[in-house]
């Protein structure tokens, strides 16, 4: 549900025409958007400055490890919007 919220602030359009478009009701949008705002909000705090090790030869996937022990390896071609939902699954 993340991605359509993310979706419809890419579109551009009301959020009354975007939910009527993807069949799903105004307030179940708005309970969503509650949660991935709250989400956002915490998650932001929970980031840590990173490096990139760059190896020779090109980049196949991206490999980032939790502090909680969990590791999440996507293809390097991942769109920051599925980047983002993966992470805010941990």
């Amino acid at each position: 549900m993340y991605l359509l919220i993310e979706e419809c602030y890419a579109s551009g359009k009301t959020k009354k025409n975007f939910c009527e478009e993807k069949g799903i009701s105004l307030h179940k949008f708005y309970y969503w958007r509650r949660k991935y705002k709250t989400n956002q909000n915490s998650s932001e705090k929970r980031f840590i400055p990173v490096s990139i090790r760059q190896q020779a030869g090109s980049v196949r996937e991206i490999k980032m490890h939790f502090p909680n022990g969990v590791m999440l390896e996507l293809p390097a071609g991942t769109s920051l919007v599925q980047l983002r939902a993966m992470i805010s699954l941990v």
